[in-house]
Formats: C-alpha cells, structure tokens, sequence
C-alpha cells in the first residue's frame, strides 16, 4: 500500500523539482485547449470572446505595402455592425463602457455613437516565435535580481502561463512579434476646443529583438547588457 501510495505521488514530486519537458510542453502551448502562446482557445460562455482559429497565417491577403500609407487591408470588409451604442441606449451597455466613453456620450449626445462589430481571434503568430515561447516554457524561465531580470529567455513570451503581476508585465515588455521593427509614427490629438496637435515619434525595436535569434545564453545576455547600457533598461540576464 505504502509503494502504491508512493508510486502514484511521484510524478507531482518531479514536476516540482525538474522544469517540463520540451514535447510536453509544446503539447500544452500548441494542443486542444491552449494556443502556443499560452491562450485559451475557446470562447467564452456568452459568445462575446469567440474561439481561437488560428486561420490568418503569413502575409494578409490582398496586403500591398508598397509604400508608406499604405492601407491594411481589411478581411472582415463585408461585416455589419451587431449593434450600435448611442447616447440613448448607453445605459444598457454601461457594464462595459469606460468612464471616458460615457463622458463622451453625454458631451456629444446627437455626434458619437458606437458600432459594436463581431469579434475575431484569428491571427497566428509565426513559428519562430511560438518555438521561442515553447523554449522558455520547457526551461523554466525565471525572474531574477529580484524581479528586474530573466534567466533561462531567448525569445518569444518568456511566460505563457503567468503566475504573478511581475510575469504578466515582463510578458507585456517583451511582445516583439517581429525580427524588427522600424516607423515613422504621426498621430494627431484633438482637443475639446477644436485645437489641434500633431505628434511624430520614431519607433525602433532592432536592437532588443537581436535578443531573440540567438538560443545561446551566453549571447543573449551579452546584448541584454549592451541594450540595457545604451538604453538604460532593467538587464535581462
């Protein structure tokens, strides 16, 4: 009785000691109920979160990107809104609306309203990535010097499965989807009183995302270091 009783508590006294292995691991990022990356794939009970496809893989169709300005193109051209939220039926929807979005409701009452389309979870994320995020996982990636640095990261979400506020905002920190990524960003804000003011800001992600190609600790730290000095950034290590 007493082998059996131990027998049966064996594995639960591995999965404490030893990190998941790499298969299973990629069995639970990338099987039937959770996405590689850590998400659930189904939807929630009411319909309003819808399951996961997965089904836009690669380039969007009918993407152009010839030059700056270009249009995104839209997969879900021919939808048509559920319902629209307006100043009149605003307290129906209160539950899910900002205290922003209601302000602005009640400031202009005749002027804004709401379209409420379906909602999609359709994207994939590329492989590179997700195998990246799969790593992590079987390694046990682990916050160190306190909660300003990782161990055990060469890629991808260093937490797919977060256990603490800091998890979730490392995840949040590191959610570089691409190898690079460089823009020139315009937005304009415009205020109550009709003025106007333009914002031009430079976004540059190559050198934090170099961090991501190399599965050498040894060479993820190194840019870590270089990054962290040139940028003054918490040092991943």
């Amino acid at each position: 009785m007493k082998t059996s009783k131990l027998k049966s508590l064996l594995p639960l006294l591995l999965a404490g000691i030893f990190p998941i292995c790499g298969l299973q691991a990629k069995e639970v990022l990338d099987g039937p109920k959770y996405t590689a990356l850590g998400a659930e794939k189904a939807g929630n009970a009411d319909g309003t979160i819808p399951a996961w496809t997965g089904k836009m893989d690669g380039v969007p169709k009918g993407l152009i990107y010839k030059k700056s300005g270009d249009p995104y193109p839209d997969p879900y051209a021919n939808e048509k809104p559920l319902f629209t939220i307006t100043a009149d039926n605003m307290g129906k929807y209160a539950a899910n609306l900002s205290e922003g979005e209601k302000a602005l409701f009640k400031k202009y009452p005749s002027t804004f309203s709401m379209p409420v389309y379906p909602s999609h979870r359709d994207g994939k994320i590329g492989k590179f990535y997700t195998e990246r995020t799969a790593w992590n996982y079987a390694h046990g990636t682990k916050l160190v010097n306190g909660v300003e640095g990782l161990k055990n990261y060469t890629g991808g979400i260093p937490f797919p499965f977060p256990q603490s506020a800091e998890e979730v905002i490392w995840n949040g920190r590191l959610c570089h989807f691409h190898p690079t990524e460089y823009g020139i960003l315009d937005d304009i804000a415009v205020y109550p009183n009709g003025k106007q003011e333009m914002r031009r800001s430079l976004r540059s992600n190559k050198l934090m995302c170099l961090c991501s190609y190399f599965r050498s600790p040894t060479m993820t730290i190194f840019l870590a270091t270089l990054m962290s000095r040139l940028m003054k950034m918490p040092l991943m290590s």
